[in-house]
C-alpha cells in the first residue's frame, strides 16, 4: 500500500507473488487534475461603515476566510463589511475536488473628520459666512440663503434661525456629514420719539 505522487496521470502495474512463486499482475491508472486556475479578485478600498462585493472565480466552491464581516462566506461574490483593513483567503474547489488558495486585501478608508464650525448668530441685515474643514469638496443643504452650496465657506444672508448640514468628502471618496445653526435676531423696535421744537436757550 504505497503512497503514489504522479506529476502527471500515471499507469502503474502491480505484480504479486504468493507463498508458492506463482505470480499474477493488475494495473491501476490514476489520473492527475491540474490544480485550478483561481483568483480572488483586485486589491481594493473601501469606506469606513461601508460594503464593497467581492468576487473570486476558478471553482464550483467557495470558502471566505475570515468570515466575519461577509454577508455568506461560500458564496463567489459575498459582500465585505469589513471594520478594518483585512486580508480575505478564499479556498476555491473544482468539480474534481482539486483546490487551490488565493487572498486580497481590503483597505478601509477612515471617515472625514467633517466640521462645519460652531453654531452661529448675527443681527437683522448681517451676513455670516460659513467655514466648513475635514476633506476637499463640500456639499451645503440647504441651499436656502446660501451664496454657494459647493464651497467650504459660503456666505449666509437669511433671517430667522436656519440649521445647515454640510457633506464632506475626502480623497478616498469617503464622506462624513455636520451641521451648524445659524440664528439672526431681528433689530430691536426703537422709537426716538417725535419731532419737536423749543426755544433758544431752553
Amino acid at each position: 500500500t504505497p503512497f503514489a505522487f504522479p506529476s502527471d496521470t500515471t499507469l502503474y502495474i502491480v505484480t504479486v507473488v504468493d507463498s508458492n512463486g506463482c505470480s499474477n499482475s493488475d494495473s491501476i491508472m490514476i489520473d492527475v487534475n491540474p490544480i485550478p486556475m483561481v483568483d480572488a479578485g483586485l486589491n481594493d478600498s473601501v469606506c469606513f461603515k461601508d460594503s464593497i462585493p467581492l468576487s473570486a472565480s476558478g471553482g464550483n466552491n467557495y470558502l471566505w476566510q475570515p468570515g466575519s464581516g461577509l454577508s455568506d462566506s461560500t458564496a463567489s461574490n459575498p459582500m465585505a463589511s469589513p471594520a478594518v483593513s483585512t486580508m480575505y483567503f478564499a479556498t476555491i474547489t473544482d468539480s474534481n475536488s482539486c483546490f487551490d488558495i488565493d487572498s486580497v486585501l481590503i483597505t478601509v478608508n477612515p471617515l472625514p473628520n467633517a466640521d462645519a464650525g460652531m453654531d452661529t448668530n448675527a443681527c437683522n441685515g448681517d451676513s455670516v459666512q460659513l467655514n466648513a474643514t475635514g476633506g476637499i469638496t463640500y456639499f451645503w443643504d440647504p441651499p436656502t440663503g446660501l451664496s454657494n452650496v459647493n464651497i467650504p465657506n459660503p456666505v449666509v444672508v437669511i433671517s430667522g434661525t436656519m440649521e445647515y448640514f454640510v457633506t464632506v468628502t475626502d480623497s478616498n471618496s469617503c464622506s462624513a456629514p455636520d451641521s451648524i445653526t445659524v440664528e439672526i435676531f431681528n433689530s430691536p423696535a426703537i422709537d426716538a420719539g417725535i419731532n419737536d421744537t423749543i426755544c433758544e436757550s431752553d
